[in-house]
């Protein structure tokens, strides 16, 4: 190996390392500013200044507060998506219940993790390049929907239907965080999902 292609390789390796480094202690401080003073009084900006590294490098690992609430609730996310897909295998129940389970965790889900959750939200909102539908675990949540949509129409439990939009409808109202910030409850938004739109998609 040539001496040249030997320091470019040791430099990719520092610079992975570094960023390895500069990722976990741009969590910590943000979990750490986020628990002292609420998420939605926190900025990138301060983030940068307490964890002692330029804004650059806190924006190529993140884009925005978003993006690191996100990475803060991954591995939350990550056990809420393996628990229901092995929920959702046993067979045990109909289409419609696992839909219905499946609002029912996200609004628990949104409920336990508010303000994590309420932040990434409202970043997507506020940024035109970004809908909230596009948040990765909002997207896995509208797929999932979609195919149990598909499997109850197939199995003639639901009413033929678009089940792409349907998904996002009955997905819409949890993500926006309206209970969040109107002080509705868990059990109010999901009584009235069920009676507005999971009944009203049964075969009758």
């Amino acid at each position: 190996m040539s001496e040249t292609k030997q320091v470019n390789m040791e430099r990719k390796r520092k610079e992975r390392r570094e960023s390895i480094e500069n990722r976990a202690l741009i969590l910590m401080t943000a979990r750490r500013l986020f628990g002292e003073n609420g998420v939605t009084s926190v900025s990138m900006r301060q983030i940068a200044r307490e964890a002692g590294i330029g804004q650059g490098t806190l924006y190529r690992q993140y884009t925005d507060k978003g993006a690191l609430c996100e990475a803060l609730l991954g591995e939350t996310i990550e056990e809420f998506q393996n628990a229901f897909e092995i929920r959702s295998q046993l067979g045990t129940n109909n289409a419609l219940q696992l839909v219905d389970e499946l609002l029912q965790q996200i609004v628990h889900f949104t409920d336990e993790n508010a303000e994590l959750v309420s932040a990434l939200v409202e970043v997507a909102l506020s940024e035109r390049r970004h809908v909230f539908h596009h948040i990765p675990f909002y997207a896995w949540a509208r797929e999932k929907i979609m195919q149990l949509l598909n499997t109850g129409i197939e199995s003639r439990e639901v009413q033929p239907l678009d089940a792409e939009y349907t998904a996002y409808v009955l997905l819409s109202p949890l993500v926006m965080n309206i209970f969040i910030r109107k002080g509705f409850s868990s059990e109010r938004i999901l009584q009235t999902t069920r009676q507005l739109l999971l009944n009203g998609v049964k075969v009758r």
